[in-house]
């Protein structure tokens, strides 16, 4: 009773979104439902549909945290980079926002699998995103004359192609986390992704 109570005081929406991710990792995106979630944390379905009208409101609510969580996360931790690494600033800010993303996969496998797999029934909150994150952190690049003008168009496709696909082996077990220490395999990567986006003027040479 006294848990029912708690959930008028305005709890009870982000308990049915940790109840959501908790299901998820039991049974995946597809084998939960909202009456589920409600049963989860001991209420009415008739109290979660007050606060979700559906099972696909309540995921995209999960996908909105977990975006947010990320978003927060990356900037915490490219700042302590860039304050560590005062030589190189931008270079070290930008590997601790694309491992920043691995780990947060990795341990967030319930979050990340709907922030990606599901359409959003809502666009991104403005301000700090992941996604202008990285953008902000590229331009930094081309600031300190790492990245070249010329090949900053297009530069957020590739730099999170490569980082979401090894985020992807690793939630999907493909490749064992637990056998690697990531901090080290994404440091021995960041070459060969800031290779990979210097590369547009050689390919028009050979083109």
């Amino acid at each position: 009773m006294k848990k029912r109570n708690q959930y008028h005081h305005g709890n009870l929406e982000q308990t049915l979104i940790e109840a959501a991710v908790s299901l998820i990792a039991q049974h995946g995106v597809a084998g939960f439902s909202l009456r589920e979630a409600a049963t989860h944390v001991g209420v009415s379905p008739s109290a979660a549909y007050r606060h979700f009208s559906s099972k696909e409101d309540l995921l995209n609510a999960v996908a909105m945290e977990g975006f947010h969580r990320l978003a927060f996360q990356m900037e915490k931790m490219m700042g302590k980079a860039r304050a560590e690494n005062p030589e190189s600033p931008a270079l070290e800010a930008f590997k601790a926002l694309g491992l920043t993303y691995i780990t947060f996969a990795v341990e967030n496998s319930s979050h990340f699998q709907v922030m990606f797999g599901i359409p959003l029934q809502e666009p991104g909150a403005e301000g700090t995103s992941p996604y202008r994150l990285l953008q902000a952190a590229l331009d930094d690049l081309v600031r300190e004359k790492i990245l070249a003008v010329n090949d900053r168009a297009g530069a957020e496709l590739y730099a999170w192609s490569v980082v979401h696909g090894l985020a992807g082996l690793l939630i999907g077990k493909v490749i064992a986390s637990c056998q690697l220490d990531i901090a080290k395999v994404f440091d021995s990567m960041t070459p060969r992704i800031l290779a990979g986006l210097c590369s547009t003027s050689q390919i028009k040479q050979f083109g």
